[in-house]
């Protein structure tokens, strides 16, 4: 069959929780991003504009506000080392993430797990069938604060839902993406620029208004400089926020409740960058604005380490960073019980597999489906190195077989030798699979759809092994290893028998693609997320051929 569109599958997110806000990020130039005419865009800035709002604030000299970074980077770690001092008789009682077997040398050590204005605001968040008591914030052991479960779950189930505080498209999505709600597409098709600094998109007057209370003090300062980065408008909007004491639908105050998340001693180059996003940032907000160097490092340091990366429903790419502060109390591991689902700026945490009473409830804050070595690279960033069971019988294993930590594929019959060697992890294989799959299809018309299939029903078992058959990334990979079986239907079979196998093999194709899709809306996945894959085209394909064939198969005509 050749009427069925097959796509390479795209790589899943790095991370679905927690991302570093200034690590490097790959800029893909060869994205395409939707231009819009003057006309087209006229109509979005029509709020009336607060003209006190827009005047160009008096930014303070870099040097009259702020030390050098190194005097920052010392800062952070005396506040660190006389909060850590002065609760030395009290339990290691730290804030939230990063969690870890080992603490974080010199982490702010705080009594108790939380205040009960952030017990009121997490309890906000949880369904209203679901009682206060049935997740609680309390200490875990080694690990500090984390949240627990009092009572079972299943997996689907819904665990709390949360807005952010504050999230940002990052910089090379700005032009495709609506600064507000993160959609893609406007209702009509078209997303419309901000006529007053033509740096962002909306994709609805709606969004410009709720975006508006905060666009409006950077948007002058975008008329001369449009490439401010996502770290600098983070750090500026949460400053305004301070300034105007926004509060949280419990109507506490946001500022006080992102002061209880962790923190810890930044690292030079960290402490470095933080610094310039601070200096930068200052041009956005008053003089008043500003707090001390200490607080305005402690926030930076809050926000690298709570971050939770946005990615899209359906094709898993990285779309915006966002502090969600409920879901910073959720600490990491490797194998989680729990995974966070996107829908818009709304985060949705479900239930990956079975909870039971007395039991953490963890989220993966980096990739978990690699070896524990690049694990442990990924959550350097939070400061702390991951000892679980997994990662330390992972480590046992990789030195018992001498495993390889890095492999080499540039062809196929590469990839069918690594897959016969023991000492490679299937893991490494995944990234490989995907550049090969593109290559295959980089001519769709004359395609070997038979090695794209292996391929990507190889992808597809990995993801199920490590991650469990139906986790939302292993989901993902599954219409296109079944979309690239379609293609090796034989439309003309030569004899009966064969004519009926080919019958089988479609019906069997035809399971698979409903089973997917009772399997996504566990997740709660919306009908458009689902429609963007492209499965009903698919699914008719299939039903047209097994209609022909028995139609063939009355006819006599095999």
């Amino acid at each position: 069959m050749t009427n069925v569109t097959t796509t390479a599958p795209a790589a899943p997110p790095a991370r679905t929780a927690p991302a570093p806000l200034f690590a490097k990020r790959k800029v893909n130039k060869g994205h395409l991003r939707k231009k819009t005419s003057d006309a087209a865009t006229a109509p979005v800035n029509d709020v009336d504009q607060d003209k006190s709002a827009v005047q160009s604030p008096q930014a303070p000299g870099a040097a009259a506000v702020y030390s050098t970074a190194e005097s920052l980077h010392k800062l952070t770690i005396n506040d660190a080392a006389t909060s850590s001092d002065a609760k030395q008789s009290q339990p290691a009682t730290t804030p939230t993430a990063p969690p870890s077997d080992a603490d974080a040398k010199g982490a702010r050590i705080i009594d108790g797990p939380v205040s009960p204005e952030f017990v009121a605001y997490f309890r906000s968040c949880l369904p209203p069938s679901t009682k206060a008591t049935d997740l609680t914030i309390e200490l875990v052991p080694n690990k500090r604060r984390g949240l627990i479960a009092h009572r079972a779950y299943a997996v689907g189930d819904l665990l709390w839902r949360e807005d952010p505080v504050v999230a940002l498209p990052f910089a090379e999505e700005a032009d495709s993406e609506c600064a507000w709600c993160f959609a893609t597409a406007a209702p009509n098709g078209k997303l419309l620029r901000c006529t007053a600094c033509a740096a962002v998109m909306y994709c609805s007057r709606d969004c410009q208004r709720r975006d508006w209370s905060l666009h409006k003090h950077e948007c002058p300062h975008f008329k001369t400089k449009k490439d401010y980065p996502i770290a600098v408008r983070f750090f500026a909007r949460m400053m305004r926020l301070r300034e105007a004491k926004a509060t949280t639908p419990t109507g506490h105050d946001w500022w006080s409740l992102v002061e209880e998340l962790h923190w810890a001693p930044l690292e030079h180059a960290e402490a470095e960058n933080m610094a310039r996003a601070i200096f930068a940032a200052a041009k956005l907000v008053s003089r008043d604005t500003l707090p001390s160097p200490s607080a305005a490092m402690q926030f930076m340091s809050i926000l690298q380490t709570n971050g939770l990366t946005v990615h899209h429903t359906s094709d898993l790419a990285r779309k915006a960073d966002g502090l969600y502060v409920a879901t910073a109390m959720a600490n990491h591991a490797c194998d989680p019980n729990a995974i966070c689902v996107f829908s818009g700026r709304s985060v949705t945490v479900r239930c990956l597999r079975p909870i039971a009473e007395g039991d953490e409830v963890t989220i993966n804050y980096v990739d978990v489906c690699q070896p524990e070595p690049d694990r442990q690279r990924d959550l350097k960033h939070f400061h702390f190195t991951c000892a679980c069971a997994l990662c330390v019988r992972e480590r046992a294993d990789a030195v018992g077989k001498g495993a390889k930590q890095k492999v080499e594929i540039r062809t196929l019959a590469d990839h069918d030798r690594a897959v016969a060697d023991p000492t490679i992890d299937p893991r490494l294989l995944q990234e490989p699979r995907r550049h090969l799959i593109s290559q295959l299809m980089a001519r769709p018309d004359t395609a070997d759809y038979a090695a794209v299939a292996r391929l990507a029903t190889a992808l597809m078992d990995t993801y199920a092994q490590y991650l469990g058959s139906i986790h939302p990334v292993t989901l993902f990979h599954v219409p296109p290893a079944l979309k690239a079986q379609v293609h090796l239907l034989d439309e003309r079979p030569s004899s009966l028998a064969e004519a009926h196998a080919q019958i089988q093999s479609a019906q069997a194709l035809l399971a698979g693609f409903r089973q997917w899709q009772r399997d996504v809306k566990v997740w709660g996945y919306a009908g458009e997320d689902i429609r963007a894959m492209d499965v009903d085209t698919a699914v008719q394909a299939l039903q047209q051929f097994v209609g022909m064939l028995e139609m063939g198969l009355r006819s006599r005509a095999f």
